[in-house]
């Protein structure tokens, strides 16, 4: 179908519609906008299945996504390519804690009281919530405190280990194999992957349990347990004490003593009396033969020393006149040079003497 454009110019905006339409004979008609009704619009919207027009409630939606976790598995971040598909994300569950209650609870009585909606009506219930949120917080820390205590009361020790009494439930169950799995990838991010163990924190425990309760009931075992590291303290304590006395000779002597037992002493005396006894006659005569030559050794010491000092007054005394001699010898070294600048000036004196009262002569 051809369609014929008609150009709207000034004749035509000011005095209607331009004579030019009707020379070929064709009429030109205006009419009004075409209106829509409801029923005809609203039909396409109804049968569009794609759409869900259904409004979400807030509170839900809220309550769905604040307990909602996203964890990133088998991400790469190196850049490659190939490890693109790798990639991918779990979602679980993440109840809220009492403490993280307590503040979204604090959070938003603040955000109540600084709402200027509030008024002399709603101070009362916020002051009583308060109250209340102020004695649970009080009891949480009391509570928190009382667990902080017993565990740091390690030095009491219990007669008999108990375990609790878990009825594990479904969910219980499922949460405790989720955060089995988050330890296992925690240790293996700390080094822990040589630990390969298959079994669950459950059975772990039950075989410890059952492990203490047959040391408990096992004497003879602890017994030798004991035993064993009372030797390995003892010999431990020896090395200690062997490397000291290798570097102090006095607490190597004071060791070696101390290692005698006295039983080795008492026998060691006996046989020495043993043998004092067969020479108690002649033991008397040796004493004063002893004393004598003692006497005799100081008499010769007194000589020895008086010798000796005898020797070094001679020696003195050679060095003495041994030094003299060398002086008496200078002496007429220089007598007789001094001899011989005399007898050297006289004969000058005499000589010029006579030079003299030959020019005397002269001149009378």
């Amino acid at each position: 179908m051809a369609l014929d454009i008609i150009e709207w110019d000034e004749e035509a905006a000011v005095g209607g519609i331009p004579n030019d339409s009707f020379k070929d004979g064709k009429e030109v008609f205006e009419t009004s906008d075409i209106e829509e009704t409801e029923s005809e619009t609203s039909v396409p919207a109804l049968m569009n299945d794609d759409i869900n027009a259904i409004k979400d409630d807030y509170d839900r939606s809220r309550e769905l996504f604040e307990n909602q976790v996203l964890e990133n598995i088998g991400s790469d971040f190196s850049g490659r390519t190939d490890r693109l598909q790798s990639a991918h994300m779990v979602s679980g569950s993440c109840l809220e804690t009492r403490a993280q209650k307590l503040a979204r609870i604090r959070r938003e009585l603040q955000e109540i009281e600084l709402s200027e909606e509030s008024g002399e009506a709603n101070s009362t219930e916020l002051v009583s919530l308060r109250q209340l949120l102020d004695q649970l917080d009080s009891k949480a820390k009391s509570e928190s405190q009382n667990i902080k205590q017993l565990l740091c009361e390690s030095d009491k020790v219990r007669e008999q280990v108990e375990l609790p009494k878990i009825n594990l439930e479904l969910g219980l169950a499922r949460r405790l194999a989720e955060l089995e799995n988050k330890v296992s990838k925690l240790e293996s991010v700390l080094g822990l992957s040589g630990y390969s163990s298959q079994k669950t924190i459950t059975t772990t425990m039950d075989e410890l349990y059952r492990q203490i309760k047959l040391l408990r009931n096992n004497d003879k075992l602890l017994n030798e347990f004991r035993s064993k590291l009372e030797s390995i303290s003892a010999n431990y304590e020896k090395t200690l004490i062997a490397r000291k006395a290798s570097r102090n000779s006095s607490l190597q002597k004071q060791i070696s003593s101390d290692l005698i037992s006295s039983e080795t002493k008492v026998s060691e005396l006996y046989e020495s009396f043993s043998i004092l006894r067969r020479y108690k006659d002649v033991v008397p005569h040796i004493t004063t033969r002893m004393k004598t030559l003692n006497s005799l050794h100081m008499e010769i010491g007194d000589c020895v020393s008086t010798v000796k000092t005898v020797d070094s007054s001679v020696k003195w005394m050679t060095d003495q006149n041994e030094k003299w001699q060398k002086m008496l010898i200078d002496m007429d070294e220089k007598l007789e040079s001094v001899e011989k600048k005399a007898e050297a000036n006289k004969q000058e004196v005499t000589k010029w003497l006579t030079n003299v009262e030959s020019r005397l002569q002269e001149m009378s």
